[in-house]
């Protein structure tokens, strides 16, 4: 089964395209035995800015982004996809890091993990609850990077 690459940066209704790097080092042709590589377009006004994916059990796309929302994405994988994006969570900062565990998303941003609670199923983030953050925050240019759940349950 191919895989398939979203590239592009997200901001505001413009998308760039994805850059030819593989015409320009001479893998195209290889990269394309393993992705197809397809543009995809924000909802209208909005500014994605994606810096976090994670894969829901559903097969939607969680999407985090550096202005703290989350997205969920369904139709990434179909053959001519035209996604719909459903904000799930809002409120936090620079999200760089989204993690699953037991059907419940965790997400790293500047100054925590954050557990994304839907008590009632309803699709939108009820409770928000913090995971960690004996890291401390300082400074706007300090970031948290992702990381995933091992075997045991750490993060």
């Amino acid at each position: 089964m191919k895989r398939i690459m979203v590239i592009g940066s997200f901001f505001g209704g413009l998308v760039f395209g994805a850059e030819p790097l593989g015409d320009e080092w001479g893998t195209a042709e290889r990269e394309r035995e393993y992705y197809r590589i397809v543009e995809i377009a924000p909802p209208a006004g909005k500014m994605i800015e994606a810096g976090s994916f994670e894969t829901m059990p559903d097969g939607r796309i969680a999407v985090g982004t550096r202005r703290g929302d989350v997205f969920l994405v369904d139709g990434l994988s179909d053959q001519n996809p035209r996604p719909k994006f459903v904000k799930y969570a809002s409120g936090m900062d620079e999200l760089l890091g989204l993690s699953l565990k037991d059907g419940v998303l965790y997400a790293t941003h500047a100054a925590e993990v954050t557990k994304l609670v839907d008590r009632d199923a309803d699709g939108v983030i009820d409770r928000y609850e913090t995971f960690n953050d004996s890291w401390g925050f300082w400074h706007y240019h300090e970031f948290a990077m992702v990381s995933k759940f091992d075997q045991e349950g750490n993060l």
